[in-house]
């Protein structure tokens, strides 16, 4: 097999890539310590560059809708309700207007039951920018998903010291800030116990539930505008 230099020189060696290796012209993504490089062989020149990000998306088509620029993901069993992240939000939002103090709900997925449930931990230590808790044992059947804990007003971000939580804790990491305003702000990470990185919360929770609208509203939108002499350019 090839092996990349630790710059991109063109090899011209016609057995540094066997035919019995990979097919004629087939460039191959190569992982090494020096970096990740794109190998191709054209008739008898193979050459070593390396790789861009147009390159990934050009050798796994099938893998782009699942993957953007700037963002991680997980493969969660399901997507977690709407409804427990509002329940956080009140649950923080009494935290803060009885104690002025930050607090968290741990999250796990019931196995057996197939739905995920929120428990409050024991809090050690709690203030304005800060919460300290204990992680109590986790049942044969549930798994820990993750936490969301408050910022209480101020905007929702993961500080240093969150992501130092997550990476001992992996799983989804939500933060709730703004907790008094009429709409919270909401920040989540996930951690794979090596690195912390930013998730999409429409890839973590449901969609919220439709709420209903008068019959004459949808009746005005289905109407066919497009014969109103406005549209058309004519005067009224």
């Amino acid at each position: 097999m090839l092996k990349p230099p630790d710059s991109p020189y063109a090899l011209s060696d016609p057995e540094a890539w066997r035919h019995e290796e990979a097919p004629l012209y087939a460039p191959r993504i190569v992982v090494t310590p020096a970096g990740v490089f794109v190998v191709k062989r054209e008739d008898w020149i193979t050459s070593c560059r390396p790789a861009r990000l147009a390159d990934f998306a050009r050798l796994y088509p099938g893998a782009q809708k699942q993957y953007r620029l700037g963002w991680g993901g997980f493969q969660l069993p399901a997507r977690v309700p709407w409804s427990m992240l509002a329940q956080a939000v009140s649950f923080f939002r009494i935290v803060w207007q009885k104690k002025k103090r930050e607090d968290v709900l741990l999250l796990y997925y019931d196995t057996v039951e197939k739905q995920y449930i929120l428990e409050h931990p024991p809090v050690l230590s709690a203030d304005q920018h800060h919460v300290q808790y204990d992680v109590p044992a986790t049942s044969s059947t549930r798994i820990r998903m993750g936490s969301l804990h408050s910022h209480g007003q101020e905007h929702a971000y993961h500080s240093y010291q969150d992501k130092q939580d997550d990476l001992a804790s992996p799983g989804v990491h939500i933060t709730i800030g703004d907790v008094e305003a009429c709409l919270p702000t909401i920040a989540c990470y996930g951690s794979d116990g090596d690195a912390c990185f930013q998730v999409s919360p429409a890839d973590i929770f449901e969609f919220p539930e439709a709420v209903s609208v008068p019959k004459e509203w949808l009746a005005d939108v289905s109407a066919d505008r497009s014969a109103h002499p406005r549209l058309k350019g004519e005067r009224l």
